[in-house]
């Protein structure tokens, strides 16, 4: 058996944040860790309301991967913020499960 990936999901509207935690839960190499919970994820998954944001959370789980969920056009403003990557919202869930798993 190998290792899980924990990851967590933050900052999303509720029905989305639902059913991210839903979608990742049923993957067998992956397990859903909130991000506030005690010991840090392997990978947050984010859509941030600023840079400030993902530099906060880039501190409090400083070996943590960010990965975050931004308009195309406005992916400049996020350049230099803390991350793994990007994806948006109308990205196929398969391919943003290949990012997490990277």
């Amino acid at each position: 058996m190998f290792p899980l990936l924990r990851v967590g999901v933050a900052g999303f509207e509720p029905a989305i944040q639902s059913a991210l935690e839903l979608l990742l839960s049923q993957q067998p190499d992956l397990e859903f860790a909130p991000a506030d919970s005690p010991g840090s994820p392997d990978v947050i998954l984010i859509d941030p309301d600023s840079t400030d944001q993902l530099d906060r959370l880039h501190l409090q789980h400083p070996g943590c991967r960010l990965f975050a969920m931004v308009d195309w056009s406005h992916q400049h403003l996020y350049q230099d913020a803390p991350l793994h990557g990007l994806f948006d919202r109308f990205q196929p869930f398969d391919e943003l499960l290949a990012m997490i798993r990277s």
